[in-house]
């Protein structure tokens, strides 16, 4: 499942398998895999971040889920 701030809210899709998405440069998304393939224990998403200095980026809501949950979370260096 692909989440991501939409025009009206959060929006979301959820692709099938060799389905492709592409998000704005700075669009706030979030990605999870919700299924795997048949007789598969776990599922994979391939994600890629392009640009000259890629690193996740993560919301201040999901920063403080995630310290929240007990998980230290760096923060892309802002440009």
């Amino acid at each position: 499942m692909f989440e991501w701030e939409g025009h009206q809210g959060d929006e979301s899709v959820i692709l099938k398998e060799r389905d492709i998405v592409s998000f704005e440069p700075g669009m706030q998304r979030r990605f999870e895999c919700v299924s795997s393939a048949t007789n598969a224990d776990k599922g994979v998403i391939l994600g890629v971040i392009g640009g000259d200095n890629p690193a996740a980026e993560f919301s201040p809501e999901s920063i403080e889920r995630l310290r929240e949950l007990g998980v230290e979370v760096q923060q892309a260096a802002a440009e």
